[in-house]
Protein backbone atom coordinates (compact mmCIF):
# COMPACT_ATOMS: atom_id res chain seq x y z
CA UNK A 1 0.00 0.00 0.00
CA UNK A 2 1.11 3.28 -1.11
CA UNK A 3 1.87 5.91 1.48
CA UNK A 4 0.67 9.50 1.36
CA UNK A 5 2.90 12.03 2.19
CA UNK A 6 2.46 16.10 2.48
CA UNK A 7 5.52 17.62 3.33
CA UNK A 8 5.03 20.89 5.32
CA UNK A 9 6.91 22.51 2.71
CA UNK A 10 7.64 22.10 -1.19
CA UNK A 11 11.62 21.32 -0.78
CA UNK A 12 12.93 18.51 -2.96
CA UNK A 13 15.51 17.51 -0.54
CA UNK A 14 12.82 16.88 2.25
CA UNK A 15 10.90 14.64 -0.59
CA UNK A 16 14.47 12.69 -1.50
CA UNK A 17 14.48 12.00 2.53
CA UNK A 18 11.31 10.47 2.74
CA UNK A 19 11.49 8.31 -1.06
CA UNK A 20 15.30 7.63 -0.43
CA UNK A 21 16.33 4.69 1.82
CA UNK A 22 17.83 5.43 4.93
CA UNK A 23 21.27 4.10 4.51
CA UNK A 24 21.78 6.47 1.22
CA UNK A 25 20.54 9.11 2.75
CA UNK A 26 23.08 9.01 5.42
CA UNK A 27 25.60 8.78 2.54
CA UNK A 28 24.29 12.03 1.12
CA UNK A 29 24.56 13.77 4.66
CA UNK A 30 28.04 12.64 5.04
CA UNK A 31 28.96 13.39 1.27
CA UNK A 32 27.61 16.81 1.86
CA UNK A 33 29.04 17.11 5.43
CA UNK A 34 32.83 16.51 4.31
CA UNK A 35 32.03 19.09 2.17
CA UNK A 36 32.70 16.46 -1.28
CA UNK A 37 29.41 18.20 -2.45
CA UNK A 38 27.65 21.90 -2.14
CA UNK A 39 24.45 20.16 -1.88
CA UNK A 40 22.42 17.10 -2.21
CA UNK A 41 21.36 18.18 -5.21
CA UNK A 42 24.99 18.52 -6.85
CA UNK A 43 25.36 15.12 -5.49
CA UNK A 44 22.71 13.54 -7.38
CA UNK A 45 24.12 15.19 -10.50
CA UNK A 46 27.41 13.74 -10.40
CA UNK A 47 25.63 10.50 -9.38
CA UNK A 48 23.75 10.32 -12.58
CA UNK A 49 26.04 11.76 -14.58
CA UNK A 50 28.43 9.46 -13.84
CA UNK A 51 25.73 5.95 -14.45
CA UNK A 52 25.04 7.70 -18.03
CA UNK A 53 28.42 8.52 -18.89
CA UNK A 54 27.14 12.22 -19.93
CA UNK A 55 29.50 14.51 -22.04
CA UNK A 56 28.88 17.85 -21.02
CA UNK A 57 30.35 18.82 -24.79
CA UNK A 58 27.97 16.49 -26.91
CA UNK A 59 25.25 17.87 -29.02
CA UNK A 60 22.72 14.97 -27.96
Amino acid sequence: MKKNYNPPTSSKTELVTFRCPKKLKELMDQAVKDGKYQTITALTVEAVKDKLQFDPDSDA
